[in-house]
């Protein structure tokens, strides 16, 4: 049986052609995605965003489908049953409401599902029965997907968020190829939805969760620890009560921090006491679940799931004798928990046990090493390359010499961490490399830590984990040994922590080979390793992607199968020989405005029409000469070319454009 899953929007991309059309988004929806199950196991799955270029895209994952399909050798048509990560009654409940506020986008459809079909069939080009789709409500998503990515046969599985289909998360018992659910926990008592408020009042936004997880050890959670103890009450039975009511209470304590002011010791305290208050509360239900249950083992999935610092709270409370985290916790992941949910409960004979449903989160696109050399050919103005003998062996030398890599190695990662087919590496020892690494290549703030990867046999020996214990998906922040703690500077966060990768070469041998040979030149086996993109892009996926980050960012290198990249002279010369154009969800606009002398002055802009919370919004002023530049840009004419037609200066065009190529707000390629 061959079992589509997909997860997020309702509405379409925005194409080339929509050009004069306003950008219709959904309010609700993120991280749209698609994965595709044979015979209950997982064979391909891959995030919208990647494809589309848009962080946390909620678009229809269309692009995801075909490259599903693609990867599987498979048509839309041969697929039997779709599935969607929302109950039915709810999925009719969105739709209704959008058509209330979109009559003309969203058609006269009878219910929830007609609407799906017909979006599908859009889509796809394939006419796609009602029949064929499924409806699984969001929380059993996460659940499945965490316990059959975990190996585990029986285990106690929570799920957490800020809300999904009525719920903020649940607690099931996984046993016997089925989920009892044990508990469902209200959206009136989210933990997912109390942090993301205090994240807003410390001037972040939704999604930026994981800034304050990071900014948390740097203040003390007692300071405000008797004001978080009335926001939250623990009770018995595990019970959670988030008395919301009392959220304003902060504010007589608390002035909130704007986007831009500087970040002080009072948002360090504030952010420690948050998160305490989450792991204190975490571990309040689960406790009394594995009292009541017996369980020793736990699944973990869900947004909430994703603040690894308190999972290694989890780790180290002893609750457990074994912890999965789902390598793709957020709402992603329930498109491969739908996928999974529909093969146990529809073919049971044929649905792989648990343990081997998806045993790698390798399941994206893959680099295709034979047609490298022809892709880069065309970026020969900017880009020279090379064959080392031993990619591995060079890759060591250039990484024990201070480089810092781009790394991409076979299908890329399924999910929100770069697990060494996408990753940016650097020595793990210099201090001065996170320095370097979070401001020359991610752009990011400064106090973000980065995480470590070892192989396996090593972990115990720089970290305070059990011998032979895997922690292969970043999930689980732990104790770095504190004789290791000055070695591992660019990796031991400022609690001494830090979110390790484990590595075996039976999961991801090249990855392996690497981190064995550097620890040959250096004595420490062990690696930087953060996501391959900069601040303003997903993780990059395909060649181009690659070669965009390695050309706008302060990487020395790319890794790219057994190539080795490398720029070639300056990058503002090179790049009169390319093409360019403005991203297709992006568009020109010409405004006009009054300055404070009451003169008319003319604004040229690069925006979008984004209003939804998940979303950055774009309003860039652009110069005039450039403006023109973009209005005239077509794929076979050269920005030289181009630049000399208009009589604009090279110079300072070429810099401009460096800067908004490096914020991703046009897109640079070969002519055509």
């Amino acid at each position: 049986m061959l079992i589509l899953g997909i997860s997020g929007g309702l509405d379409r991309p925005r194409r080339a052609s929509d050009h004069q059309q306003p950008m219709a988004l959904d309010t609700w929806l993120h991280d749209s995605a698609a994965v595709l199950v044979r015979d209950g196991i997982v064979v391909a799955a891959i995030e919208e965003e990647r494809i589309n270029r848009i962080k946390h895209s909620g678009h229809r994952p269309e692009e995801a489908i075909r490259a599903c399909c693609r990867q599987a050798g498979v048509s839309i048509t041969d697929v039997d049953r779709i599935a969607y990560f929302m109950e039915e009654q709810n999925f009719d409940l969105l739709v209704g409401f959008r058509a209330l506020l979109r009559p003309r986008a969203t058609g006269v459809h009878p219910s929830g599902r007609s609407f799906l079909a017909a979006a599908l069939s859009a889509s796809t080009g394939a006419a796609i029965d009602e029949s064929r789709l499924r409806f699984i409500e969001h929380h059993r998503c996460h659940a499945v997907s965490a316990w059959t990515t975990s190996g585990f046969d029986e285990a106690l599985v929570l799920t957490m968020d800020g809300e999904g289909d009525l719920a903020s998360g649940s607690v099931y018992r996984a046993h016997a190829r089925s989920l009892e659910v044990l508990r469902k926990l209200p959206i009136r008592n989210s933990l997912g939805a109390f942090y993301t408020q205090v994240t807003r009042l410390l001037g972040f936004k939704p999604r930026d969760e994981f800034k304050v997880m990071g900014l948390a050890p740097y203040g003390d959670p007692e300071v405000h620890a008797a004001a978080f103890e009335r926001l939250i009450s623990l009770q018995e039975n595990g019970e959670i009560v988030v008395h919301q009511e009392r959220l304003p209470s902060l504010l007589r304590l608390f002035r909130p921090r704007r986007v831009h002011e500087p970040i002080t010791a009072d948002h360090h305290h504030l952010a420690a006491a948050l998160q305490r208050t989450l792991e204190r509360a975490v571990l309040h239900l689960l406790r009394h679940f594995r009292d009541s249950t017996g369980l020793r083992k736990l699944c973990l999935a869900g947004g909430v799931a994703q603040n690894c610092a308190m999972t290694g709270a989890i780790e180290r409370s002893g609750l457990f004798d074994e912890l999965a985290v789902c390598f793709a916790s957020h709402d992603a992941g329930c498109a491969l928990g739908a996928a999974m949910a529909v093969a146990l409960d529809e073919a049971p004979a044929a649905a792989a046990p648990a343990a081997n449903a998806c045993a790698s989160p390798f399941l994206g696109l893959a680099l295709d090493e034979a047609s490298l050399e022809a892709r880069l050919q065309p970026w020969a103005p900017l880009l020279q390359w090379h064959r080392p003998d031993d990619v591995v062996a060079h890759s060591a030398d250039l990484l024990a010499e201070g480089q810092v890599l781009g790394w991409m190695q076979g299908r890329s990662e399924f999910g929100p961490r770069a697990l060494g087919h996408r990753s940016i590496l650097a020595d793990a020892r210099p201090a001065a490399n996170k320095d370097r690494v979070n401001a020359m290549v991610k752009k990011r703030e400064a106090f973000r830590p980065f995480a470590p990867s070892v192989p396996l046999a090593d972990a115990a020996r720089y970290f305070e984990v059990p011998q032979g214990r895997e922690y292969p998906s970043m999930g689980v922040v732990v104790k770095v040994r504190e004789e290791h703690r000055a070695l591992l500077g660019a990796v031991t966060h400022v609690d001494g922590t830090a979110r390790l990768q484990t590595v075996t070469p039976r999961d991801n041998e090249r990855f392996w080979q690497l981190l064995q040979a550097f620890g040959a030149r250096t004595g420490t086996p062990v690696l930087l390793n953060t996501s391959f993109n900069n601040n303003s892009e997903p993780i990059v996926d395909t060649l181009e992607d690659g070669l965009a980050c390695l050309l706008t960012t302060g990487i020395d290198q790319l890794v790219a199968g057994e190539l080795v990249v490398s720029r070639r002279g300056a990058t503002a010369d090179g790049l009169l020989h390319m093409a360019i154009e403005v991203p297709p969800y992006l568009e020109l606009r010409l405004t006009q405005a009054c300055d404070d002398q009451g003169h008319r002055t003319v604004r040229h802009l690069i925006a979008n029409d984004y209003s939804d919370k998940y979303y950055r919004q774009v309003e860039q002023e652009v110069s005039q000469p450039l403006f023109r530049l973009l209005l005239a840009a077509a794929p076979d004419r050269s920005i030289g070319a181009l630049l000399d037609e208009q009589g604009s200066a090279h110079e300072s065009v070429t810099a401009e454009l460096l800067a908004l190529w490096a914020a991703r707000l046009v897109d640079v390629r070969p002519t055509r």
